[in-house]
């Protein structure tokens, strides 16, 4: 079992349940990591998963507008697996850096695992 991982990944997005997100949109941190199976030795690219495609995906999900992070997370869960038939566990956490709370300071998101069907 392998695993790789894209850290503290920022990008634009239109994510939300507020009018003024879709307009405005916010930044988003993201971490994902994804394990899989391997051959015994890890020698070529194609022995192992390509973090510049796993980037790519995530790249072009998060520019769908989606109301919830939990349906952006599964969403990009469910493309992984389909993507990448070694993949056997994904796991996501998208944070909204800049919510519209008035007078909160900070961070907010969401964290998701799921296991190939």
């Amino acid at each position: 079992m392998m695993t790789i991982a894209l850290h503290n990944v920022q990008l634009r997005g239109y994510h939300g349940i507020h009018p003024e997100e879709l307009l405005t949109g916010n930044q988003f941190l993201i971490n994902c990591s994804v394990d899989y199976t391997t051959p015994k030795r890890v020698e070529h690219i194609d022995d192992t998963l390509n973090y510049v495609q796993l980037f790519e995906l995530i790249k072009t999900r998060m520019q769908t507008p989606t109301p919830l992070l939990e349906t952006l997370a599964q969403d990009i869960c469910g493309t992984i697996f389909e993507q990448f038939a070694q993949a056997t566990e994904v796991r996501i956490d998208i944070q909204k850096l800049n919510p519209l709370i008035s007078g909160f300071q900070g961070t907010v998101g969401i964290a998701y695992t799921a296991k190939r069907p």
